[in-house]
C-alpha cells in the first residue's frame, strides 16, 4: 500500500515538474511574437487598391432621397391638431421656464386645459397642484376645467383614485 502511494507521489510530481510546451501545440520556434508593418506610398496604395471595389462609406454613404415637404403639415391654422392653438402654445412655454418642469404639452378644448408635464428628478409631490394654480394665475378669467398630469407618481395616483367606486383614496 506505502509503495503504491509513493509511487502515485512520485508521478504526480514527475508530471507537474514537466516543463515541456509540446502539450500546448506551440514550440517556442513556431511562435511569431511580431507583425510585419507595411509602409507605402500613396501611389502604391493606390495601385494595390485598384481592383476592389470602394465600399459604401468610400462612395459617400448611401443615396438620400430628396423629401421636399415630408414635414410639412395639413392644417388649416397652422397648428398639429385641433386641441393646439396659441393658448396651448403660450401656456407650454410658461410652464417649461419653470426650473421644476423639464416639458409640458398642453391641449386646449372648449371646456378643458390639460397639461402633462415631465418633472425633474427632485420635483415634489405638489407640482401638479402649484401649476393648476399657476395656470388660472395666467388665465384668469377660464372657466375651463385644468387637468394636470404628470409622469410616474401621480399619474398612477390618478389611476388608482379613479379606479376605486367612490373616487376616494385611503
Amino acid at each position: 500500500m506505502k509503495t503504491k502511494l509513493v509511487f502515485g507521489l512520485a508521478l504526480l510530481i514527475l508530471t507537474g515538474c514537466n516543463s515541456s510546451t509540446e502539450e500546448q501545440g506551440q514550440s517556442d520556434d513556431n511562435q511569431q511574437k511580431t507583425e510585419y508593418i507595411n509602409y507605402e506610398t500613396e501611389q502604391e496604395h493606390k495601385e494595390r487598391e485598384h481592383g476592389k471595389e470602394l465600399s459604401i462609406g468610400e462612395r459617400g454613404g448611401y443615396p438620400q432621397s430628396k423629401q421636399e415637404g415630408a414635414n410639412d403639415a395639413d392644417f388649416k391654422n397652422g397648428y398639429s391638431d385641433a386641441y393646439t392653438n396659441e393658448e396651448a402654445l403660450w401656456l407650454s412655454e410658461e410652464l417649461e421656464n419653470r426650473k421644476d418642469i423639464v416639458t409640458a404639452q398642453v391641449a386646449s378644448t372648449e371646456d378643458q386645459i390639460l397639461v402633462g408635464l415631465i418633472q425633474r428628478e427632485y420635483a415634489t409631490e405638489d407640482v401638479p397642484k402649484r401649476v393648476k394654480e399657476e395656470i388660472q394665475k395666467l388665465l384668469p378669467d377660464t372657466k375651463k376645467e385644468i387637468i394636470v398630469f404628470t409622469d410616474n407618481a401621480y399619474w398612477e395616483y390618478m389611476k388608482n383614485r379613479d379606479a376605486k367606486p367612490n373616487g376616494n383614496t385611503p
